[in-house]
């Protein structure tokens, strides 16, 4: 079998709900900060920095650059959104998959050369569709508006992570390098 590269990362960790989980083993006082440079915006954002850390390149230089307007701010895209979101959680992936036919994906993705074109890569902003981490992202917004109970968000967080682990031991199995 071959040598198999695992990367498992965390985003943007919110401090409160680490310490309210128990989960203070994941913050910056216990482990060293990533410094970067590699961002368009005021701060880093997820879709310009993962890419960043596959490729090695800056947004620039691979291609997945965001706009300071962000598309939050487009008219009526807002209250379509929460419209979407007040759906049964079944109908999201649905949804997902309709706009993805009629609309493409939306979500830049680099074509620069990453450290996985050996192997394969799962929900990685920037390099792969991410439909998990959308839905995550979902769930945290709601979580924190307060329009979805703490232990309902877990337990949904916990089961994407354990369809990525799921994905892993498939990958391992398969003999991906």
């Amino acid at each position: 079998m071959p040598e198999t590269l695992t990367v498992l990362g965390l985003d943007a960790a919110d401090f409160r709900l680490a310490q309210r989980w128990d989960c203070e083993n994941l913050l910056l006082d216990n482990h060293r900060e990533v410094r970067t440079f590699s961002y368009s915006l005021d701060v880093p954002a997820t879709l310009e920095v993962w890419p960043t850390i596959a490729t090695g390149l800056t947004p620039g230089e691979h291609g997945v650059v965001l706009d300071r307007m962000g598309w939050d701010a487009t008219p009526g895209l807002a209250l379509f959104v929460r419209l979407a979101q007040a759906l049964p959680e079944a109908a999201h992936s649905w949804l997902a998959r309709l706009k993805e036919c009629l609309f493409g994906s939306g979500v830049q993705r680099t074509e620069a050369a990453h450290v996985f074109e050996r192997g394969s890569v799962y929900n990685w902003p920037g390099l792969t569709p991410c439909a998990d981490w959308n839905t995550g992202g979902e769930w945290f917004a709601d979580v924190t508006a307060g329009d979805l109970p703490e232990e309902v968000f877990r337990r949904r967080h916990l089961g994407n992570a354990g369809k990525g682990i799921g994905w892993l031991a498939g990958q391992a199995l398969a003999g991906v390098p």
